[in-house]
């Protein structure tokens, strides 16, 4: 029987809760994206572009997301259209994809580089 260290008991767990985390981001946005009818409100917009509710607050106020372009303001409620947010990641502005590829990219790029440090202190610790 093979007794596991406990660095590499931490990388895996390090790696069990990345996956969660990326598999819980994944079914936000295809949540968001199949739940609409072309219109999103800010956090599923946030969603829907795989970022946070804040950062599509900061994206707004620095101009990137322009009312009566790409969302709307019903009373206190911003809608999103998600044919603008498309043209958005679209244009040489935009810098992610929508359907969660670059999400998943990352989180196996992680998973890869956590386990490649587990790997190299498995050899460093002769275990």
């Amino acid at each position: 029987m093979m007794l596991t260290s406990p660095t590499e008991t931490i990388a895996e767990q390090a790696i069990d809760a990345m996956s969660l985390i990326m598999e819980t981001a994944l079914s936000k946005i295809a949540q968001a994206s199949k739940d609409t009818d072309g219109w999103l409100n800010e956090t599923a917009a946030a969603a829907y572009l795989g970022r946070s509710l804040s950062w599509i607050k900061q994206q707004k106020k620095r101009g990137e997301f322009i009312e009566s372009e790409h969302f709307y303001r019903k009373g206190a409620i911003l809608f999103y259209r998600k044919e603008a947010l498309d043209r958005w990641v679209q244009s040489a502005k935009g810098d992610r994809t929508t359907d969660g590829n670059v999400i998943q990219r990352q989180g196996k790029a992680l998973r890869k580089s956590l386990l490649q440090r587990a790997e190299s202190k498995k050899g460093v610790g002769g275990g």
